[in-house]
């Protein structure tokens, strides 16, 4: 026997109605299953034990503030580290003084001309040329001389060491007053003006290239660079690291010491300022 159609008396605004409504009740459904399954991940993230919610958020202010937290309590002293870079020719791209002030509680930058005059047994030199004949033994007795102060450390770093430094602590940020485009016989320099950041090789560049006030601003960068650099979790690695890649008389004993030379830098690193060095007494027997 054939069956018959069952009749649909439903109007078309009736049936929009129940598709709108089943619509609905399917996105409800999806939302809750969503939150549900979204909801147990997280919780099972926390191991289910919603204390750990708090203390992920100590956890990550502590991580956070670690690289800023301040070393213990160091007595300052008055030190003076002379700080050297030359080319392949032995020509110094810098020479500077970067010296701890124990009164004004802060770390001075001096740039020193490497064409000051000197007397060297009796013949009138050059810092550039005592460095180029004597080393950095010549170079520290006549900075000592010509600037009237004592060489406490030296740190002397070619300048494809200093390129690597800057890769390990980071680029220098250096503040350009005016657009550079300048075109030499042994290399090319292009910044624009504001602050820029400099990769090793056009930090040595710039060094070369600027003078004055701009070239201590430059090395008060990148001393701020590296002892910012340090922090206590990583402190003896750094100092290994930037030891191996420098020619220098800072010792262990200097940055295990808590008075040590090393952590009294560290702890001026937030008042770094350039200095204007005068000569003492002119040319004199080094």
């Amino acid at each position: 026997m054939k069956r018959k159609n069952k009749l649909n008396f439903s109007s078309e605004r009736t049936i929009k109605a129940k598709r709108t409504r089943a619509f609905i009740l399917s996105f409800i459904a999806f939302i809750l299953v969503f939150g549900t399954v979204s909801l147990l991940i997280f919780m099972k993230s926390l191991d289910f034990n919603l204390e750990n919610l708090i203390k992920g958020d100590d956890d990550t202010t502590a991580a956070t503030q670690a690289p800023t937290q301040t070393l213990p309590q160091v007595q300052a002293i008055d030190a003076n580290v002379l700080l050297a870079c030359y080319d392949t020719d032995d020509n110094l791209t810098l020479l500077a003084l970067v010296s701890s002030r124990k009164d004004a509680q802060q770390i001075a930058v001096s740039i020193l001309d490497t064409q000051q005059a000197v007397t060297v047994g009796g013949t009138q030199m050059t810092l550039q040329s005592c460095f180029a004949d004597s080393g950095m033994a010549g170079l520290k007795n006549a900075v000592a001389q010509v600037y009237g102060v004592s060489i406490d450390r030296y740190i002397k770093q070619s300048e494809s060491n200093l390129k690597k430094v800057i890769s390990e602590i980071g680029d220098i940020s250096v503040e350009v007053a005016e657009p550079i485009q300048y075109r030499g016989s042994d290399f090319s320099l292009f910044l624009d003006s504001g602050t820029q950041t400099l990769t090793g090789d056009l930090f040595i560049k710039y060094l070369k290239y600027a003078s004055g006030e701009q070239k201590a601003q430059a090395v008060c960068a990148l001393v701020r660079s590296t002892l910012s650099a340090f922090h206590e979790d990583n402190q003896d690695t750094m100092f290994n690291t930037l030891v191996n890649l420098s020619d220098t008389d800072i010792s262990v004993v200097d940055n295990t010491d808590s008075n040590g030379i090393v952590n009294v830098y560290l702890s001026l690193r937030a008042n770094i300022v350039v200095e204007d060095r005068q000569i003492s007494s002119g040319e004199v027997d080094a």
